[in-house]
């Protein structure tokens, strides 16, 4: 991510995004492995 996009408001974005993401590719796995 380009340091450019972190600034206040987008950093509380981009932490929320990420175990947000990260739980999507959890459950496609999981959905793979079923």
């Amino acid at each position: 991510m380009p340091i450019e996009l972190i600034h206040q408001g987008k950093v509380a974005t981009i932490e929320l995004n990420v175990p947000q993401s990260m739980h999507l590719i959890q459950k496609s796995g999981t959905n793979l492995q079923s």
